[in-house]
């Protein structure tokens, strides 16, 4: 049977986010090959993955992970659907989306509409503005709101990372990179000014 869906895991593999898309394809019978860079990655392991991609981590060699998915993609008798599971992988088949879209099935979003997508604070937004619903978001706009949500949040809070890496126009988009208590004293203040762009 042919692969019909290749999905691109993060390295490392930090959340479960490849592993449930794996098991999601698996349990409705999609084949699905795995791409990933480290042979020991735990997505590697799913009794659901028909095939174990070795390819170039996309945080040193973006160019050769293109060129190793469409060598993949060329080797294949039907074009199989292109997954991401991280937003570095979301931005990379935007970047190379003319390429790919010869050799794999993949929603190619517009653009302005990607960079919306990426960025959680105009993802809620954009939420807000289509009346969807979302969980109580205190966003962090600049270094005069940390004061505000501090006394606005309670404790235990889950600080949800901006975090979208551009290896493509070279600008750092990390703004908080873990779950912290939201507290003046455990927060961040000079990461998060010295990664605001």
């Amino acid at each position: 049977m042919l692969p019909r869906a290749v999905l691109l895991v993060p390295e490392p593999e930090s959340t479960p986010t490849a592993l449930g898309i794996i098991r999601s394809l698996g349990r409705v019978s999609i084949p699905v090959v795995a791409a990933a860079s480290n042979l020991t990655t735990p997505s590697f392991f799913s009794r659901y993955v028909k095939h174990r991609l070795v390819c170039p981590a996309l945080e040193f060699e973006p160019i050769n992970l293109k060129d190793a998915l469409i060598q993949f993609g060329k080797s294949v008798d039907e074009k199989p659907v292109l997954y991401a599971s991280d937003d570095e992988h979301v931005a990379a088949i935007h970047h190379y989306r003319d390429e790919f879209s010869q050799y794999f099935h993949y929603h190619f979003l517009d653009k302005e509409v990607l960079l919306k997508s990426l960025d959680k604070r105009e993802m809620y937004r954009a939420c807000n503005r289509a009346g969807i619903e979302t969980g109580n978001t205190l966003v962090i706009d600049d270094s005069a709101s940390i004061d505000r949500i501090v006394d606005e949040a309670f404790i235990p809070s889950v600080l949800k990372p901006v975090r979208w890496v551009s290896l493509f126009d070279g600008k750092p988009r990390v703004i908080v990179s873990s779950f912290i208590n939201l507290d003046k004293r455990q927060f961040p203040y000079e990461h998060w000014r010295n990664s605001e762009t």
